[in-house]
């Protein structure tokens, strides 16, 4: 194991995929810490975590992306059938393969997060949060891209070629956020609504409120939030709202999806023709 996570270090450190993630998640903290210094002249002042936990968001696409990438590149290179070769068990090769996933990815996260908190500081205004929060808001961050990276490493580890890797994480990201788009519209639903009707004079004018046939309640929002701290990208736009109505669970949840995914990818893959 000591040798495999060795030489998936040193291929890390010489991956331009992993650079020019790396290269990505730094020009955009710059360029939403600029944009919300000049919305801030203009009248409209950002609070510095209002910017700097979309990174959180972000990172979903861009471990996507470096995963389905870096370990893509394992098969088209015959990295992998040289390993077994060699005497590595493929759930030694599976495992060294997440850590470093999950290494990268939190590497990323952290390098984003300590250059947008640093450059904010200077332009945004001061934080809103209190530092106890900002470091919860952190962890779970952190804990939400290791869940990320071990998606994406089920993923990438059973297709057959480094483009159609990087394509399936990409997509599911996008399938990830979807979801998490449609549990949060369900239930931020209001309870009650209120229509308007129309005066003589064509003035709009509210009507009594009535209950919203959308808003759902009992068993099936407490599913329904339970699925939305569950899913990466839900915990994502949760902090990145500053708006966590159970952080202590999300944590968690985030290592639950991580053991699940790791050892059912690790399952997967004993059975996978490598040839």
């Amino acid at each position: 194991m000591a040798k495999l996570l060795r030489a998936n270090l040193s291929r890390l450190w010489k991956s331009r995929i992993f650079y020019i993630g790396l290269a990505f998640m730094l020009l955009l903290n710059v360029f939403l810490v600029i944009d919300g210094w000049h919305s801030g002249r203009q009248g409209y002042p950002e609070p510095l975590e209002d910017m700097l936990f979309q990174n959180c968001i972000i990172i979903g696409f861009v471990c996507a992306v470096v995963v389905g990438m870096f370990l893509g590149t394992e098969y088209s290179d015959g990295t992998i059938r040289n390993k077994i070769a060699v005497g590595h068990t493929r759930a030694s090769i599976y495992l060294a393969n997440l850590i470093v996933c999950a290494a990268a990815s939190m590497m990323l996260l952290l390098t984003a997060l300590a250059l947008g908190f640093g450059l904010g500081s200077f332009l945004l205004d001061p934080l809103g949060l209190p530092m106890k929060v900002l470091l919860l808001y952190s962890c779970i961050g952190l804990m939400t891209t290791v869940s990320f990276a071990s998606i994406y490493t089920l993923v990438a580890m059973l297709s057959p070629s480094k483009a159609s890797g990087a394509v399936l994480c990409l997509v599911l990201a996008l399938l990830l956020l979807f979801a998490t788009s449609a549990v949060e519209g369900t239930l931020t639903e209001p309870e009650m609504v209120q229509d308007y009707v129309m005066t003589e004079n064509g003035m709009p004018i509210p009507g009594d409120p009535h209950p919203n046939p959308r808003y759902v309640t009992g068993t099936k929002r407490a599913v329904l939030e339970v699925i939305y701290d569950i899913l990466p990208t839900g915990q994502a736009f949760q902090i990145s709202n500053n708006e966590c109505a159970h952080p202590a669970r999300l944590p968690a949840f985030s290592l639950l999806v991580a053991l699940v995914t790791s050892a059912a990818g690790a399952l997967l893959f004993r059975r996978r023709d490598l040839k």
